[in-house]
């Protein structure tokens, strides 16, 4: 079988605050978890493609340069053990095939922000497009990827979802 996440979905408040100071803009740096980031991907096997989720995920975000609202980076690291597709012999099989006794995680390197999405440009429920752009690595191979994502403003939060 050919495993490949197709794609990762961000739901909760990953971007949290509005303030008047550009440097201030996203509120980071963050340090998430299952409370404020959930992550589906999909798996393309032989037959179907099959959905999943993974929990117990950790995620660290900053900005690299505090006045460049695009200069967002971060860290996601998922835990292998935890990727299920409620299916027990098909989550044993795809751990197999990661090798997660060797390579635990699969990481997201968050590499920036590509788009015109500004804080204090952003209207309250309208989505601003913009490509999270960074680095998957799996099994211990790298590959760079943009993540076609919105950002929403939801009353004082930004909610990113890719």
């Amino acid at each position: 079988m050919k495993y490949i996440i197709k794609k990762i979905l961000v739901f909760g408040s990953v971007l949290i605050g509005s303030s008047v100071a550009l440097a201030d803009a996203w509120n980071l740096p963050k340090e998430l978890g299952d409370e404020t980031i959930q992550v589906t991907f999909e798996v393309d096997s032989t037959w179907h493609m099959v959905e999943g989720v993974t929990r117990d995920l950790s995620a660290k975000i900053w900005l690299q340069d505090p006045k460049d609202p695009n200069s967002v980076r971060g860290n996601v690291l998922l835990p292998v053990s935890k990727f299920n597709t409620d299916s027990e012999s098909r989550d044993e099989r795809l751990r197999e095939i990661l090798l997660s006794e060797k390579f635990a995680t699969v990481n997201f390197a968050i590499e920036g922000l590509k788009g015109n999405c500004i804080p204090e440009n952003l209207k309250e429920g309208i989505p601003c497009d913009v490509d999270l752009e960074g680095a998957l690595t799996i099994i211990g191979k790298t590959e760079k990827l943009e993540i076609p994502s919105q950002i929403i403003k939801q009353g004082a939060d930004y909610v990113v979802m890719g």
